[in-house]
């Protein structure tokens, strides 16, 4: 069954980076998401690898991101042992897409899988990033 979730909202505080036993780097960050309503949902985001080590050194609290790929539902037991449902997308099974979104300049993507293409931010698949030609007028 194919799963899949596009979601834009802000990063909800500066992602953390570790390392798995064997070196291979992990990040985890949140992002709230607002439908146009008054109600906020939470998505709890996974990147491996390069990505992780790409959102851990551009995101930032209150950075706008999309992310699109695979999600799950996870069940936990909060402090207070009440049972919790929280949407998780991990991009160690199946991938996901994030582009960060501009905060004043042009939007830059990363992907899983791809090398670092410009400097500044990552653009990591340039389906995400157009170039475009100078002489059109915006």
């Amino acid at each position: 069954m194919l799963k899949t979730m596009q979601n834009i909202g802000r990063v909800t505080r500066k992602p953390e980076l570790r390392y798995t036993a064997d070196g291979k780097p992990v990040c985890k960050f949140t992002i709230a998401v607002n439908d146009g309503s008054e109600k906020v949902e939470f998505v709890d985001v996974v990147t491996w690898n390069r990505l992780a080590e790409n959102c851990s050194q551009y995101l930032d609290k209150g950075r706008l991101v999309y992310v699109n790929g695979h999600w799950e539902l996870r069940s936990y037991t909060d402090k207070q042992g009440e049972k919790r449902l929280s949407i998780e997308m991990n991009d160690k099974k199946y991938g996901i897409n994030i582009v960060f979104l501009p905060t004043g300049g042009n939007a830059q993507a990363a992907t899983t899988g791809e090398k670092v293409n410009s400097p500044g931010a990552p653009a990591l698949n340039n389906e995400f990033v157009p170039e475009l030609d100078d002489d059109v007028p915006l």
